[in-house]
């Protein structure tokens, strides 16, 4: 998984966890066109950026030198 954001032409910035670039823009469309947010104009995407990427594990411990930052809650907790 990674943290995305998504920067739209006049609605605002919007942060969306998800595993690639077209499931971001999916996510995010999709909310904003349920929620009639906006004109549908304005919904346009400028840009989409990575902020960080999911820790991963190495020999079964969280692995932080590879630079990854982002903690998703598992449901063991």
């Amino acid at each position: 998984m990674k943290l995305y954001l998504l920067k739209t032409e006049r609605i605002g910035e919007f942060y969306v966890v998800a595993d690639s670039l077209n499931e971001a823009e999916e996510v995010l469309m999709k909310n904003l066109n349920e929620a009639d947010y906006g004109v549908s104009n304005a919904r346009t995407l400028k840009s989409i950026e990575v902020i960080t990427s999911e820790v991963h594990q190495f020999a079964g411990k969280p692995f932080f030198s590879g630079g990854d930052r982002l903690l998703l809650r598992k449901e063991s907790l």
